[in-house]
């Protein structure tokens, strides 16, 4: 059984996230989870007057919390509908967790514009920062059969801390890559003296810095029993070479570390960091250190 154990789906009920619902559904049923499916309506302001308006005369965070459990006689579902209205998806979200334990957060994967990065922080950037729950960000893609789940590792922090944590992530994308019938793939991003991007494998000549990543990688690796043909080693940085790895293995989901000192999706980054986020087109799992069920 998964450790994740009390689901909580989150959408504003576009046509995107309703598609995203699906998964969250699918992961229930996989994982024998209970899943509770919160949907916000936030506000739509069609011009300047109301957006005035709205400033002026603010309305409550969240309002008109309703709550239904429906009955599904031909499925074995624990499933919860909740509905909200909140001036965005991070303020309903935040709210929520408050009034409920749960031990991992689904919100659709949106796509935003490079103008929308510059102007401010996306929601989804908001989520990884503010929420401590591990996050997976769902596309509106389907998952195909017998396709591939991508693990992004960082090996070059030597601390006891960070051992511990990839081993944790090792074992999640592990155990989600057997719910889900997928093929796991371990991805080690290191950097050179130059930023240029190749993706090595372990038949070609390499210095001794490649042979030292090769040799980081196969130790974790040696716990999962994977072949070499499910190992990859990148040079480059990590905001273009997860994106294009994910792309290049048709991966149907990304799990990776979020905040870490020095994580791939640390505040460390920051900026950079925010935008391989939004580069990513596939599900994203961002696991955190400071989530109990990965100690």
């Amino acid at each position: 059984m998964s450790v994740f154990t009390r689901l909580l789906a989150v959408s504003d009920d576009s046509n995107r996230g309703k598609l995203a619902l699906r998964k969250a559904v699918q992961l229930a049923n996989a994982s024998h989870a209970e899943l509770t499916l919160l949907r916000v309506k936030t506000p739509q302001y069609q011009g300047i007057g109301q957006w005035l308006q709205q400033k002026v005369h603010p309305q409550s965070l969240v309002s008109h919390l309703r709550e239904k459990r429906p009955h599904y006689p031909s499925r074995e579902l624990n499933l919860c509908v909740k509905q909200c209205q909140a001036k965005d998806l991070p303020t309903a979200i935040l709210i929520e967790l408050k009034q409920a334990d749960y031990d991992l957060l689904l919100v659709e994967h949106h796509s935003y514009s490079a103008l929308q990065c510059e102007l401010g922080h996306t929601y989804d950037w908001q989520l990884l920062q503010r929420v401590s729950l591990p996050v997976m960000f769902v596309s509106d893609s389907p998952w195909e059969q017998q396709g591939s789940l991508l693990a992004a590792l960082e090996l070059d922090e030597d601390t006891e801390d960070h051992a511990h944590f990839n081993h944790s992530l090792l074992l999640q994308a592990n155990e989600f890559a057997g719910l889900l019938k997928q093929k796991l793939h371990l991805l080690n991003c290191y950097q050179e003296a130059d930023i240029s991007m190749a993706f090595d494998n372990q038949q070609l000549g390499c210095r001794s810095l490649k042979d030292n990543q090769w040799q980081k990688l196969r130790q974790v690796a040696r716990p999962l029993a994977l072949s070499d043909e499910q190992l990859h080693l990148a040079s480059g940085m990590p905001d273009h070479v997860v994106p294009e790895a994910a792309q290049k293995w048709h991966s149907n989901i990304v799990i990776m570390g979020a905040a870490e000192h020095r994580g791939l999706l640390s505040e460390l980054n920051g900026h950079a960091s925010e935008q391989m986020l939004n580069q990513l087109r596939c599900d994203v799992l961002a696991l955190k250190p400071s989530c109990p069920l990965l100690h």
